[in-house]
């Protein structure tokens, strides 16, 4: 792949994304009936020794069908970057005392299959570390979340819910 910006095992880092998402929609020939495209034409978007690339409107149509941002993730991954979602059904009044629980329990459950998984034999398994991949996720949502009140209050458009302490 020449004339291009990355290394070639970039590129093929998000082939392996395509034909990781098609798998998840069904195979190629399921897949073809959510997007534009044929079983064929997903393969060849995902073959090594093929140059091209799935365009990103069949990505984003694969993606919305499986609910699942494999390729999307893989190129934030690529930049440097991790996809975390953002807070939907944000309330009206931010609620500081609850995103302390959520957090702690959130982070506590990181902190506590980490522990768990050296606790063995000090090393991380790959079993263990995607195990623990899905609390991290829940746990970046969580700081999102916080994230996303901590501005609406900051640019005055939300309040904070304020309890009462007692005397």
């Amino acid at each position: 792949m020449t004339g291009r910006q990355l290394p070639s095992r970039d590129y093929l880092g998000l082939k392996a994304a395509f034909r990781d998402l098609v798998e998840a929609a069904g195979g190629g020939t399921r897949a073809a009936t959510r997007t534009r495209g044929s079983a064929s034409l997903f393969s060849r978007y995902g073959a090594v020794q093929e140059e091209m690339q799935a365009p990103l409107d069949v990505v984003a149509d694969l993606e919305a069908e499986t609910g699942d941002l494999i390729v999307t993730r893989a190129l934030a991954a690529l930049h440097g970057y991790v996809l975390v979602p953002n807070p939907e059904g944000v309330p009206s009044a931010a609620n500081f005392g609850r995103h302390l629980g959520v957090l702690a329990r959130e982070a506590g459950d990181v902190i506590s299959g980490l522990g768990e998984a050296l606790a063995d034999d000090g090393v991380v398994s790959d079993r263990e570390a995607r195990a623990l991949l899905g609390e991290v996720r829940e746990a970046q949502e969580a700081l999102a979340h916080l994230g996303s009140d901590l501005t609406r209050v900051a640019d005055g458009d939300g309040r904070a819910i304020r309890r009462k302490v007692a005397p």
